[in-house]
């Protein structure tokens, strides 16, 4: 049975991207459902859908879209990868569009969009529930204005700080019973997986953890790594599966999405929310051009005097908190498409930035 919902969005964004927010009070287990004329109101060549999902470890969710008469799967995605696989979908190339990984790039800017989403329910447990679904489209090759001085500075947030290099080249310690035989084979052939994002959201987990009184937030990062495996790509670098996990806690939302601007990033630290950035590791270390495969994950803490952005970086593993030049992280954040997980209590209001894709209801 195919549900279709004609209904309004909740939109928020900017010239370079807009975040849209869709109801998901008709998406049941057993139900396809399916959106249709999710409309942006800027020019788009990317997207990236997120989604929060109650009773993760039981839920199975297979988001796919449609754009230019074209469909596309953008996740088979599962709570627990013992009971179900977890994965993204390769070799999905056309002359419409490209998935990669994580996200739709079209060839040429494109409109509206129909999302299809089909819930399930996966082994024994209590039915799982869709609390969040949101799309964030993007313009790639739009310019974004420069914004070099500083707004807010002086402040540093403390989340815990956690290097990932202690579980990687198969020091990972995992329960075997909650794993794939995907995961084992990956794990056992990888010579050096690289943990930043599962290291990133467990850092932002712990500073909720410590900031609510909720030592459930406090997962570790092997739990996480085990939470978010894309068994496809493979690995653990997956941006909607990351959110996901972390949007998974009880009265907790998190989702994938583009900002425009540092001084976006500095409302959101003088807000208290640590943020975490994407980004090209070779252009954030200052050197000119970023290297193949140097993506990765930081943890936005604040910002220094200066205006330099402070991180917990789980790549040093001799000294996470780490401050680097403005200008550079400027440079590595764009050329990850300034990329961010958001990540907070439903309770927390985020600010309302001036030219953000935030939601902040």
């Amino acid at each position: 049975m195919i549900t279709t919902l004609l209904v309004g969005f909740a939109m928020v964004g900017n010239g370079y991207s807009q975040l849209i927010r869709l109801p998901v009070e008709s998406v049941a287990v057993g139900k396809q459902v399916e959106i249709k004329d999710v409309r942006p109101e800027i020019a788009w060549d990317e997207t990236i859908v997120s989604w929060n999902v109650a009773n993760f470890e039981s839920a199975g969710l297979k988001v796919e879209i449609q754009a230019m008469d074209t469909w596309y799967v953008l996740a088979d995605w599962a709570g627990d990868m013992a009971k179900a696989s977890r994965s993204s979908v390769p070799n999905q190339k056309d002359r419409v569009g490209e998935v990669r990984t994580d996200l739709l790039h079209l060839s040429k800017p494109g409109g509206s969009v129909n999302i299809r989403l089909t819930l399930t329910k996966i082994g024994s447990g209590p039915d799982p529930a869709l609390k969040l679904l949101t799309v964030c489209f993007s313009n790639s090759v739009a310019g974004v204005p420069d914004d070099d001085t500083p707004a807010r500075v002086g402040k540093v947030l403390e989340p815990p700080q956690k290097p990932q290099g202690p579980h990687e080249f198969g020091k990972l310690k995992y329960r075997p019973e909650r794993v794939s035989p995907a995961f084992e084979a990956w794990f056992k052939s990888v010579k050096g997986a690289q943990y930043c994002s599962p290291a990133s959201a467990s850092m932002t987990l712990g500073f909720w953890a410590e900031a609510l009184k909720r030592p459930e937030l406090a997962v570790d990062v092997p739990d996480v790594v085990v939470g978010v495996f894309d068994e496809k790509y493979p690995g653990t670098g997956n941006w909607p599966f990351n959110t996901a996990y972390m949007g998974s806690f009880d009265k907790m939302r998190a989702y994938t999405t583009r900002l425009a601007k540092i001084r976006d990033l500095e409302m959101l630290i003088d807000a208290g929310v640590p943020v975490v950035c994407s980004v090209a590791l070779n252009l954030l270390l200052e050197n000119k051009k970023p290297a193949g495969g140097d993506g990765h994950l930081v943890v936005l803490v604040g910002f220094d005097k200066a205006g330099n952005p402070v991180f917990n970086d789980p790549g040093k593993q001799d000294q996470v908190r780490r401050t680097y030049n403005r200008e550079a992280f400027r440079k590595a954040w764009g050329n990850s498409g300034r990329t961010i997980y958001i990540c907070h209590p439903e309770s927390v209001k985020l600010p309302k930035l001036s030219e953000a894709s935030v939601l902040v209801d």
